[in-house]
């Protein structure tokens, strides 16, 4: 099946439902319900966390030797119904080919006449918006059929209607975005487009003039993004963590964010400088600042 449409039309809520019918449905004949079997994914990290589910690649051990994944799974195969992949169209082409082999080999370990049907035999439900990003750095897209006859197998296609609940306050801009999805942008769109663009005459709202409410903007460049995120969070480390020798009331979180990144072949930083680390524990009565170089993700709530 492909579901198919925009951000924020609702495949994240047609997911959700579908779990739920499909956890009751087994409930109700007696059989076990877990994420063997509705199985979600998604080609990117992001896209996985944000369906609280894993990426494509780790699932079926795509970067792996098919010898490897048949002696080791990431999970029990044996009870799969549903595979569901979303971002589909950042997924690449031989990935894509190579998802269908892995499959039949997985689940002809239960079936042998596994091997004779596209995946292995396994209900998927590919999700996404081809209007959306290509595969990064590749030309060939996944519904090119001159290339991959799977895509014509497929025997189900819903494409959401309803109404795109993110512009729901804001449905001037909700109409731009969609009519530029279509290809159709007028001049008043641009008009509009640049009205928003910060610069002499709009910045930025301070925090105090959010009233904690949250504002999106987009930025040209990946460093200017970073610029914008590195001064907002100097700004909130000032104005709500004490410096060293202040006693008053720390806050009870604490912010850790990404460390400093070396390149895999010449083991360069990508930056000259190095991130902060804000650190602190029960027994500190302040946060220690410091300028540190870490090697990977770090989270800490």
């Amino acid at each position: 099946m492909n579901l198919m449409r925009s951000g924020g039309s609702g495949k994240s809520f047609v997911l959700d439902a579908t779990k739920s019918f499909c956890k009751q449905f087994c409930r109700a004949i007696g059989k076990p319900f877990n994420d063997s079997v509705f199985i979600v994914t998604a080609t990117t990290n992001t896209a996985a966390a944000q369906l609280k589910g894993d990426t494509i690649h780790s699932i079926a051990r795509l970067l792996r030797k098919l010898s490897s994944i048949l002696k080791n799974w990431s999970l029990n195969w044996v009870w799969a119904k549903i595979l569901f992949i979303d971002e589909i169209s950042m997924m690449d082409i031989m990935d894509f080919l190579k998802l269908d082999k892995y499959l039949r080999q997985i689940m002809a370990q239960f079936n042998p006449e596994a091997l004779n049907y596209p995946f292995g035999g396994l209900n998927i439900v590919f999700c996404g918006d081809f209007s959306q990003l290509n595969p990064v750095g590749k030309k060939d897209v996944i519904y090119d059929q001159s290339r991959n006859a799977l895509w014509g197998m497929i025997n189900r296609v819903v494409n959401l209607t309803m109404t795109n609940w993110r512009f729901l306050k804001d449905q001037q801009w909700g109409n731009l975005l969609q009519r530029m999805h279509h290809g159709e942008s007028r001049k008043e769109d641009m008009k509009l487009i640049n009205s928003r663009v910060v610069g002499e005459n709009l910045v930025l709202p301070s925090f105090e003039e959010l009233h904690g409410n949250d504002v999106s903007y987009a930025c040209y460049t990946n460093a200017d993004r970073n610029l914008i995120s590195d001064n907002i969070f100097a700004t909130i480390l000032e104005k709500r963590h004490p410096k060293e020798h202040e006693t008053f009331e720390i806050p009870e979180q604490t912010i850790i964010i990404k460390g400093n990144f070396s390149h895999f072949k010449t083991n360069e930083p990508k930056s000259s400088s190095y991130h902060k680390l804000v650190q602190s524990n029960e027994e500190m009565i302040t946060y220690k600042v410091e300028m540190v170089k870490i090697s990977s993700w770090l989270t800490h709530v």
